[in-house]
Formats: C-alpha cells, structure tokens, sequence
C-alpha cells in the first residue's frame, strides 16, 4: 500500500490514517498497541513544539505592532491586548548586610532570610517606611532593572441575546 503523504499539522490515526481531533485520541485508548500510543504521543509533541513556534512568533508580531505604534493597550473587537511593564530587583547583599546595625535579628531574618540570602522584597519596602539610614542602606542595596514588556491577550466575554 502506497504511503500517504501526512501533513505535520495533523495527528493521524495510525490504522486507519484519518486526521484525528484531539478528543479523538482519547477513543479506544485502552484497545491500542503500545507502539501506536508512541505514535501518537510523539506525533502530538511534533505538534505541540510546532504550534509553540508559531504562537511565539504570532505573539512576537502582534507585541511588534504595539510598541511599533508606542501603544501600550489595543481593544479589538474579541479581545484586548495589553502591554505590561516588567521589573526585577537586583540585590547588593553586601550592602544589604549593613541593615544588621540597625535592625533587630528578628526583622533582619525577615528581610534578608538564610541560608539562601534572596531579599524578602516587601519587608524590604516595609523596613523603607521607617527612613533614616535604613531607608538609605536599602535604597543603595537594590536597584530595578526593567525587562521586556509581557504580552497579555485576554478574550472578550460574547453575550448572546436571547431570541
């Protein structure tokens, strides 16, 4: 029998060569030989990572268009589209260890735990109300660094009038 052609964007019953839905590979699972599990399981992974590429670079042209046009929000009429700013902290721990001068042992454990010294960001915003040299020392020891704005697409709710 001469082998079909299969396109990749589709999973193909490995007996009967029909495009399957993906409800479709739930069916008859359990009467399935092991090699055609593997089949299909590897077939929807090809998918899945080829799918991946195309929605990055979808989600890559349409973050393109925004900040092409300096736009930070665009309404559609299904969705709206969002560009929202990121930030991290980058921490100077050394300066950080200044804090303990000033600071019970209590409230310094909480700011900057151990063993694994990453700073406790909100009671590090806590311990700046107090101002003074604590405000300084920590002001000093953290520094935001901005990242690549996130694409956030959320899906218009369709109500449907009653007929």
């Amino acid at each position: 029998m001469p082998e079909i052609k299969k396109d990749p964007l589709y999973i193909y019953d490995p007996v009967t060569a029909e495009i399957l839905k993906p409800v479709d590979l739930l069916r008859d699972i359990d009467q399935l030989p092991d090699d055609d599990l593997a089949t299909l399981i590897t077939d929807g992974e090809d998918l899945l990572n080829e799918l991946s590429v195309a929605v990055n670079q979808l989600r890559a042209t349409l973050q393109h268009r925004l900040e092409a046009d300096q736009a930070v929000l665009r309404e559609t009429p299904g969705f709206t589209v969002k560009l929202t700013a990121q930030r991290e902290y980058v921490y100077n721990l050394p300066a950080l260890l200044k804090l303990k001068e000033h600071l019970t042992p209590e409230q310094y454990a909480k700011a900057v735990p151990t063993p694994d010294p990453k700073p406790n960001k909100t009671e590090l915003n806590k311990l700046v109300k107090l101002g003074g040299a604590i405000k300084q020392i920590i002001e000093a020891a953290v520094k935001p660094v901005d990242k690549p704005p996130k694409l956030e697409i959320t899906r218009k709710v369709q109500v449907q009038a009653n007929a």
